[in-house]
């Protein structure tokens, strides 16, 4: 297991657990890494002086005299909090816990740790090793390390251990925490333009359409740069009053010539209208009419969802790292019907045909289980189709939800665990009885 503590730069408070910063609150299996070497304990020299600009006031390179303050501030918060680590967390933990204490200081919380889980590997970093004792004299299972908090994890460190919280946080992330800083890598942004066609047909060439668009799938093959389509069916009384015409779009990165060789079936089927052309990515939803003040987007209405996977493909990566079920499909189907508010006969009427819709995608997969993608479904779906249908997989999640966060605050939209209840964990019982 992974464990980390944290201390703020005043050093004043202790962080034992934190549901919304987990990037320094983690936990996993134990790996088959190991802290093999110690560190070059010579004099290094910090300077404090950005802290606010009179240099650090609990100065550290007086040695003992720091050593001696972390050392009576602990005890004074042992004694307040009564533990080293939370009653909540510590009896889910493996005897053989992988604990890592982040600006570890004296090593004094490592120490008493060490103790208490003599058969855990626990391991401590800091960018001053001036208070720390030396390796020889640390418990066996305490090791110590050089790391600066605000330079990049070190690459030896990145990936070695399974962190359930963070399995969780991939797929069912809003069941557990609030995410208020992240980081992320910037690939190759591509072409600088990105082409769009915007068609609208009658709808006597829905089928012409729908056919198109299978040889554009090709069953789980379409061009990877054709990133995004989808369509719209309105009432457009100036083009027709009798039936609903059908918008539809297509978005590629790349230039118009590559992109119009994919669209050459459906610049065959007879248009009402029809648009194209090259803007930025960051010009594309507009154009497409899914920006933010698109008619898509529009405040102020009620709108009807049913949502699909299809197409499922052989997939190689570990089902255990990602807490999402369905990365095996190939395509994430949406309907969503917009009406306006307070129309309660056209709503029911809206549901059916959703509904429809939806058992048509699905009934042209009878071998494979219904699911559907967590954030376009309505919430009337069981919970299995939206976390997967594996047994050993839901009792992951609900097991991550009794440790992380047992009185179900994070329950807004389709919550593994529905109402306002508390979730069972041992901290739990325990403290009922």
């Amino acid at each position: 297991m992974l464990c980390v503590q944290c201390r703020n730069l005043s050093e004043n408070i202790v962080c034992f657990w934190s549901l919304n910063d987990i990037s320094l609150f983690l936990f996993g299996s134990v790996p088959e890494y190991q802290l093999a070497h110690t560190i070059d304990e010579g004099p290094q020299m910090t300077d404090w002086s950005l802290v606010d600009g009179r240099g650090y006031i609990l100065d550290r390179h007086c040695s003992h005299t720091a050593a001696s303050r972390l050392d009576l501030q602990f005890y004074l918060w042992k004694d307040a909090l009564q533990f080293n680590i939370h009653p909540s967390i510590l009896p889910s933990r493996s005897k053989h816990a992988v604990i890592a204490d982040v600006a570890s200081g004296s090593c004094i919380w490592l120490i008493d740790v060490s103790r208490q889980l003599p058969e855990a590997q626990l391991d401590g970093f800091d960018f001053n090793l001036r208070q720390s004792p030396h390796q020889q004299w640390l418990p066996s299972n305490v090791n110590v390390r050089h790391w600066n908090i605000l330079e990049d994890v070190p690459g030896y460190l990145v990936g070695k251990y399974d962190c359930d919280l963070f399995v969780g946080m991939k797929g069912t992330g809003h069941n557990f925490a609030t995410v208020t800083s992240f980081e992320m890598n910037n690939f190759p942004r591509g072409p600088d333009t990105w082409h769009y066609h915007n068609y609208i047909w009658r709808g006597d060439k829905l089928e012409d359409i729908f056919n198109a668009l299978n040889v554009l799938r090709g069953n789980g093959t379409t061009p990877v740069n054709m990133t995004f389509d989808f369509g719209v069916f309105s009432m457009n009384t100036t083009i027709t009053k009798e039936e609903p015409i059908i918008w539809w779009t297509f978005a590629y990165c790349g230039t118009a010539e590559k992109a119009e060789q994919h669209l050459a079936r459906f610049n065959t089927i007879k248009s009402i209208y029809d648009e194209f052309g090259e803007v930025p990515y960051l010009e594309i939803s507009i154009v497409r009419g899914n920006g933010e003040d698109g008619f898509i987007c529009q405040d102020n209405q009620v709108r009807i969802t049913a949502t699909a996977g299809l197409n499922a493909s052989p997939d190689n990566k570990n089902p255990d790292n990602s807490a999402y079920a369905f990365r095996a499909e190939r395509y994430l189907m949406l309907i969503q019907i917009i009406i306006p508010p307070d129309s309660s006969s056209i709503e029911h009427a809206a549901w059916e045909w959703a509904k429809e819709v939806r058992a048509q995608w699905n009934d042209g997969q009878p071998e494979r289980p219904i699911d559907a993608y967590v954030n376009y479904a309505n919430g009337f779906e069981p919970v299995e189709q939206w976390y997967g249908h594996e047994a050993w997989r839901l009792e992951r999640l609900r097991d991550l939800k009794a440790r992380y966060d047992p009185y179900n605050r994070f329950r807004y939209y389709n919550p593994i665990i529905k109402g306002n209840t508390t979730v069972e964990s041992p901290y739990n019982k325990a403290r009922s009885s």
